[in-house]
Parts: C-alpha cells; sequence; structure tokens
C-alpha cells in the first residue's frame, strides 16, 4: 500500500532511474555473497540439468514477458504455473524507486473479513469513512492520510469475498490502531460483536496487519479505483535493508512490468502490537502491496508466490506463510484533499 499524501512531512515523488540506484551499491558487500534474486523464470533443460537451472540461469533468463512470444512447454518452465501470459495482460514500463518516503513514517493497517452482503459492509464501512473525514473516528485513525475500500477478487464463484477498508496512518498510531482489530478476548473491541457486523460477516477468518512504508518503485496516480492491488505477506531472517536491493533489481523490475504492475510499495510490518494477526517466525515481517493493471497479471504473480518458486527456495531467510491476497480497488479515498 503507498503511503502518498500532501503533508509536508512527504515530498513530491522522486523516481530514481534503475542505473542510478544507489540503494544497491550500498548494500553491494553485503549481498556480493548471496545470488542475486530475480523473477525472470524461462529457463530450457536439458539432459545434464536433471537437478533444474541454477540461481545465476534463473535470472539471466527473460522475463514472464517473452512468453508471449514463445511457444515453450510446459515442462521447461521452472516457476510453477507460468507457462503462459493471460491476453488481459498490460505491460507496464517502470523504472527505479523511491526511499524518501520512509522518512514519513507511514503505512496502512486494515482488518479483513468475508462479506455475505456487500450493500450491508457498504453502508456499515462508509460510516467510519466519512467519520474520518469529520474527526467521528476512534483517536487511531484521525491522521489517516488516504483509504482505500477493497474486495477480493479472483475467487470461485459462490464464495465469499474478503473485504477491508485500509487507511494510510502514522507508525505512531499503529499500536492503538491495531488494538481496534482485536476480536476476541477480554480486550475485544465490542465492535465486532454488534448486529451492524454481524449483517454481513461471521469473522471467520479474521485477519489484520498494520506496516511501514520504505519505499515506492514506480509513482502512484491521484487514484487508483477500478485497478488491482496484490498484498504479499511474507517473514524474512534479516535487516530489511538486505532484502531490498533484489527486489528493486532490474530482473525484479522485468518481471513486474510483464505483469502490468503500475506501481509497488515494500513495507516493513508491526509484528509485536496486539491485533496483528500475522505471526511468521523470522526477525521481520515485508508486505508488499502492488497495483496491478487487469486481474490476471494479479493471478500470474500469485503462482510465483509460493515457497517451492525459484524466487523463494534457494534462500532459507524467507520464512513462511505466504499470505497473497487479490483486491479490487472499489474507493480510493483522499483525506487531504
Amino acid at each position: 500500500m503507498f503511503a502518498l499524501t500532501s503533508k509536508p512531512a512527504v515530498a513530491a515523488a522522486k523516481v530514481r532511474l534503475v542505473s542510478d540506484r544507489k540503494k544497491i551499491s550500498d548494500h553491494a558487500h553485503r549481498a556480493a555473497s548471496v545470488p542475486r534474486r530475480g523473477f525472470a523464470v524461462m529457463v530450457k533443460a536439458t539432459a545434464d540439468d536433471k537437478n533444474g537451472p541454477s540461481r545465476r540461469d534463473i535470472l539471466s533468463a527473460p522475463g514472464l514477458a517473452a512468453l508471449l512470444s514463445a511457444a515453450v512447454p510446459a515442462e521447461q518452465l521452472w516457476l510453477p504455473g507460468m507457462a503462459s501470459a493471460k491476453g488481459g495482460i498490460k505491460p507496464t514500463n517502470v523504472t527505479g524507486f523511491d526511499d524518501s518516503i520512509a522518512a514519513a513514517k507511514l503505512g496502512p493497517i486494515g482488518g479483513a473479513v468475508p462479506c455475505s452482503d456487500y450493500k450491508a459492509w457498504e453502508k456499515t464501512i462508509y460510516g467510519f469513512i466519512n467519520g474520518i473525514k469529520t474527526g467521528e473516528c476512534p483517536p487511531a485513525f484521525k491522521n489517516a492520510t488516504r483509504g482505500f475500500l477493497l474486495k477480493q477478487d479472483g475467487i470461485p464463484a459462490g464464495q465469499d469475498p474478503l473485504v477491508m477498508f485500509t487507511p494510510l496512518i502514522p507508525e505512531a498510531d499503529q499500536k492503538a490502531g491495531l488494538a481496534f482489530f482485536v476480536n476476541e478476548g477480554p480486550k475485544a473491541n465490542p465492535l465486532w460483536a454488534t448486529d451492524d457486523i454481524k449483517a454481513f460477516t461471521t469473522l471467520d477468518p479474521f485477519t489484520a496487519t498494520a506496516s511501514t512504508a520504505k519505499f515506492v518503485r514506480g509513482v502512484p496516480p491521484k487514484s487508483v479505483t477500478g485497478l488491482w492491488f496484490g498484498q504479499y505477506n511474507l517473514g524474512w531472517n534479516g535487516a530489511f535493508d538486505d532484502w531490498a536491493p533484489a527486489f528493486t533489481s532490474p530482473e525484479a523490475d522485468a518481471f513486474h512490468n510483464s505483469l502490468g504492475v503500475e506501481f509497488s510499495v515494500a513495507h516493513q510490518m508491526n509484528l509485536k502490537d496486539p491485533g496483528n494477526t500475522y505471526k511468521p517466525k523470522a526477525k521481520i515481517g515485508i508486505e508488499v502491496f502492488h497495483c496491478f493493471n487487469s486481474l490476471e497479471g494479479a493471478q500470474e504473480l500469485g503462482k510465483a508466490f509460493n515457497p517451492e518458486s525459484p524466487f523463494f527456495k534457494d534462500d532459507p531467510r524467507y520464512v513462511g506463510p505466504y499470505d497473497a491476497t487479490i483486491w479490487k480497488i472499489m474507493d480510493d479515498i483522499d483525506y487531504t484533499a
């Protein structure tokens, strides 16, 4: 999720060219002994390649976009499920990233629940959304700068979609914000037991997360209503800055562009405060929100987000659970306007 605001705390987005990636250079000495991870996946098997291609082979292969014009047997693709790109994918040409957003110490918070009656959900959640505008809301959300109304997409027919409202709030408000989402035990928020909530959800499952933006890849537009977010959570046994260079590499750009990713925001998760439901056995949690221009692109990326993909399987610092959700962005609310 991106954390852009017109408040003085955040400067206008400035995108650095990939060739000038200072962050990668700063961490090159730490990453030198670790093979660079990329998302390029088309590698032909040979008779001498019984155990699959090396990480170097994977990274030197073209991105997924190359598959659009290549007839390659499925058994030659080392990333499960990536045998062909869908017709609805519209490739992008995004390069560069901006880490100045980290100074704002701002990020998304939200609780996701299954929804059996979307109209009842809208009635309830827009009362909350409008309450932020007027200040009639819990204190943790009064400083929200932007909010996104999200509905799960790409699920089987007949399955209740998850729904979530995700405002962007200061890191300093996350502890109180996560407490709002506690729905069980002696410190449970009584809101979750009200008839208004029971009208559209069973609260099973119920998930809640909060995180702080560290950098933006690409430039978010003024509104993203009608596009799709892919939300990806993963544990990492290391420092955030040790993970970042590979995610912002040229290989990663090629892969994301081939799937129609308009922009991405990488975050470090709040794992310590009550209310958070994502609990990896790792030093930190990483949360990435990709904004896609098609549902098909989000679905294709989802096939790569699993512990068996070449992107993750050879690096023991990655720790599950591999949590991913595709969201249709139903509304984009700017609280700074």
